[in-house]
């Protein structure tokens, strides 16, 4: 389903979770046409063999905790993980990786 800008906007605007500052931004995106400026580098993102390299863990077992909200990677697709590795290494700086 297409969505027009104004649907967006309004259902941003319904939305009782969106702030007044989600909305401006939102709004400028749609209307610039411009996606939100993303906050994380390439450099920054981990596979998730990497990850679970940096964590001690095998990949399967990253992957499930994704799926349990334990650690949240970004999904490109339904396959695709990518790790922040300031979640990762905060996770480790925890003590997440002690036997």
């Amino acid at each position: 389903m297409i969505r027009t800008s104004e649907t967006i906007l309004s259902m941003v605007k319904n939305d009782p979770s969106a702030s007044p500052a989600d909305f401006e931004r939102i709004r400028a995106a749609v209307e610039n046409n411009n996606p939100p400026p993303r906050k994380l580098r390439e450099a920054d993102l981990l596979t998730t063999k990497q990850a679970a390299a940096m964590i001690g863990v095998h990949p399967v077992t990253l992957k499930n905790w994704g799926r349990k909200h334990i650690l949240e990677p970004i999904r490109y697709t339904p396959r695709l993980y990518r790790w922040p590795r300031p979640t990762v290494e905060a996770f480790i700086a925890l003590g997440a990786n002690r036997d």
